[in-house]
């Protein structure tokens, strides 16, 4: 049986595949500490942190082509 750490890499793993971008909702931070240490081979992991607008700016060159970017957010 997977741990949750696992659990979660795989689920993340699985969404990029299908989806390309994935944003993860974790506004108590439960999961800071196991998304800052994945290693989701190359995709970029951009953390909103404190402006919503940062994060945009962050971003936006990656999300100029015609099919969205592998990205977790």
């Amino acid at each position: 049986m997977p741990t949750a750490t696992e659990y979660l890499k795989n689920q993340i793993t699985s969404s990029l595949k299908n989806h390309h971008l994935v944003v993860l909702f974790d506004p108590e931070k439960h999961y800071a500490d196991i998304i800052k240490n994945l290693d989701l081979n190359g995709i970029p992991i951009h953390t909103y942190t404190r402006l919503f607008i940062e994060l945009r700016k962050e971003i936006a060159g990656l999300m100029t082509g015609e099919r969205p970017p592998d990205l977790l957010l």
